[in-house]
């Protein structure tokens, strides 16, 4: 349901209402449920509960475009996953824990959000959404670092990089229902996707075309890559930062 004036009387915190002022009512779903996450994460030692909300990445963008609205002490760690559970850095040795436990709240927050994901994911609020980075990567393929609260909504990259295909870092992109749902699939190569494909199925399907190549500031309207091959996709960016991989 919608967040309104009378039905949100009980949680009005300061910071609800800083959320509710500058977000549309996508991004500040996303944020209460980060929260949410971050609430009940378990703390680490010496950590109060006070400071462990006021480190928690909400890293999602106004309405006009500024700044996130709250840092993270949490920004330069990652989580490594495969078949959605935590490994080292070297993706053989075991943590014997799921990725969405090791994020603890800043990343993979959302019902199964990583669940059987291959990939690093940034402590940032990325692969935040019900479903939201399921099976990407997996099957033999591969997807690289997502980042910069990326991957951001319901199955917004789910089964990204599936089934043999490959798609590089994914950075400030990727935020929205089904953004990037099933993206480089099936084989073929996906370059970097930046400051890319944030839209309601913005990118959903975005297919392989025999051309490698990077997505920087594009396709950032819902549905304006959905089912389009890179090069097509290419084609919409500003040429000057999507140079060929």
């Amino acid at each position: 349901f919608r967040p309104t004036e009378d039905n949100n009387r009980s949680s009005k915190s300061p910071l609800s209402r800083i959320l509710k002022k500058t977000m549309n009512f996508s991004r500040y779903a996303l944020a209460v449920r980060l929260l949410a996450g971050a609430a009940a994460a378990p703390l680490r030692e010496g950590e109060s509960r006070a400071s462990h909300l006021r480190a928690v990445t909400v890293l999602l963008k106004t309405d006009d475009g500024a700044t996130p609205i709250v840092a993270s002490s949490q920004e330069e760690e990652y989580v490594y996953c495969k078949d959605g559970e935590a490994y080292e850095s070297d993706f053989t040795t075991s943590l014997g824990d799921t990725c969405a436990s090791k994020c603890a709240g800043y990343c993979c927050g959302g019902l199964e959000a990583c669940d059987f994901f291959t990939g690093t994911v940034k402590k940032d609020g990325s692969c935040t959404g019900e479903w939201a980075c399921r099976n990407a990567g997996r099957d033999g393929g591969s997807v690289g670092i997502i980042s910069g609260s990326s991957c951001g909504g319901k199955y917004a990259c789910f089964g990204a990089g599936r089934l043999g295909g490959s798609i590089g870092n994914i950075t400030n992109s990727c935020n929205g229902v089904r953004a990037c749902f099933g993206a480089g699939k099936y084989g073929g190569s996906i370059g970097d996707i930046t400051n890319s494909c944030n839209g309601y199925m913005a990118c959903f399907g975005l297919k392989y075309s025999g051309v490698d190549g990077n997505l920087d500031n594009c396709c950032n309207e819902d549905i304006s890559c959905h089912s389009k091959t890179l090069l097509e996709a290419r084609a919409t960016c500003d040429t000057a930062n999507n140079d060929k991989v």
